[in-house]
């Protein structure tokens, strides 16, 4: 990760950035160290450093292997998986070496993001084949500074991905209670740390969200302990159920900014085609032909009359400016499809 040096001015204001996080925890006297891109000494809450590494590594490979997609799911083949999977700096606990990538969360996340992000693209090479090849686009992506990097992975994800698809559903039931679970962490009164057994009316309307916790983990959202008495319970590998979720302090300062100023209803496209709009654009008031979204959640999606900007600009004052100054431009297409 490229390093910068930071000045009082800089502190003083209680911006973020990547270094950061590091020095967080070596004023905690715990060893926390970079070599070659690789975090050594794991910790979660500085998941959002090895999301970019692991994310390049993931693309990486891509560009230098010959990846025929399978033909009965259009997913990564399970050898170039696990060769890939040896490359991570996060590793997935309870997932066997050789498993499918629907079953693999946390490849499964980055194949969803690199698609709908336009960074890979899939070539049918003939009637029988498909194959998953790097788009252009990557060369842009790679000129990007770690945190815009991070932003776009997290734009990608909160715009462009289809959760319901990610998370193998008809329809995306996540939306209707995470600004509930974001407003109980980031509550003086109930934050940062939720309880599950204590929260059993919150348990019981997140119980099919399974990895969906685990992918803003990832982000460095928060942090979740796996109930894995319960996930043995159910015999499932797409399972997961959590006892505790803690925000983390960058959790803390991104949560408010995507709870109300990136507001997930307004601003992810494929749900707002759930909801009958045809040709939706992120963050912009909801048209006529969204008839199937009731007027009271449209008011809810819009609670600020603003032009619709880029994704990164309510994120801008978080983050130094030397390391967000922009990002990838967006594409649009007649579908916006990415898979």
């Amino acid at each position: 990760m490229r390093k910068h040096s930071i000045n009082n001015d800089d502190q003083a204001q209680g911006q973020l950035s990547f270094d950061s996080l590091l020095d967080d925890y070596s004023h905690n006297g715990i060893s926390k160290t970079i070599k070659n891109n690789w975090i050594v000494k794991q910790d979660r809450k500085t998941f959002p450093i090895n999301l970019v590494i692991d994310f390049n590594r993931f693309i990486d490979y891509i560009a230098h292997h010959t990846i025929e997609l399978t033909n009965s799911t259009g997913s990564i083949p399970e050898e170039h998986l696990s060769l890939i999977k040896e490359q991570m700096t996060i590793e997935k606990k309870n997932v066997p070496f050789h498993t499918q990538q629907e079953h693999d969360h946390y490849m499964h996340l980055f194949y969803h993001i690199a698609l709908a992000g336009q960074l890979i693209e899939k070539v049918s090479v003939d009637l029988n084949n498909t194959e998953l090849r790097v788009a252009n686009r990557w060369n842009l992506y790679s000129k990007l500074m770690d945190t815009e990097k991070y932003l776009f992975l997290l734009e990608t994800f909160w715009v462009d991905v289809n959760w319901a698809e990610l998370l193998n559903k008809s329809f995306n039931s996540v939306h209707y209670i995470l600004p509930d679970v974001f407003k109980k962490l980031i509550s003086e009164k109930s934050g940062p740390r939720l309880v599950m057994d204590k929260e059993l009316l919150l348990a019981n309307l997140t119980f099919d969200w399974n990895y969906f916790f685990l992918y803003l983990e990832w982000f460095g959202i928060w942090i979740c302990e796996n109930d894995q008495e319960k996930v043995d319970q159910y015999a499932n590998e797409s399972r997961f159920v959590p006892t505790t979720i803690t925000v983390t302090s960058f959790g803390k300062k991104m949560v408010p900014i995507l709870l109300d100023e990136r507001n997930l209803l307004s601003w992810n496209i494929p749900l707002r085609r759930e909801y009958g709009e045809a040709n939706p654009i992120p963050g912009s008031r909801f048209s006529e032909d969204a008839g199937n979204l009731p007027k009271k959640r449209k008011a809810q999606a819009h609670r600020k009359d603003s032009v619709p900007e880029p994704f990164y600009q309510a994120f801008a004052p978080l983050f130094y400016k030397r390391d967000l100054a922009g990002t990838l431009p967006r594409v649009t297409t007649a579908s916006n499809q990415y898979s």
